[in-house]
């Protein structure tokens, strides 16, 4: 299945700048590629985890955003989400 939108942000993780969020907006799901600092002990290092929003009314939300051209909107009700 393709999605109908794919939008990237980027964004700054720990030490780590110039990093990437991705947002894959299908008809059901918004499939998100996080980054986020790992740590173990006390290191700390580059890690991505994979998140999927199913709540109908922030898909249907964002999709809306999208197709007005608004991709800060539709990032700023993917945010509040995870928020």
């Amino acid at each position: 299945m393709k999605p109908l939108y794919t939008i990237t942000a980027d964004v700054s993780v720990g030490i780590y700048d110039n990093c990437m969020e991705i947002a894959r907006i299908y008809t059901d799901k918004i499939v998100c590629i996080r980054p986020y600092v790992k740590w173990a002990g006390n290191t700390g290092g580059y890690a991505e985890k994979r998140e999927v929003i199913r709540v109908k009314s922030i898909v249907d939300k964002v999709i809306e955003a999208m197709e007005d051209g608004c991709e800060d909107s539709a990032w700023a009700a993917i945010d509040r989400y995870f928020d």
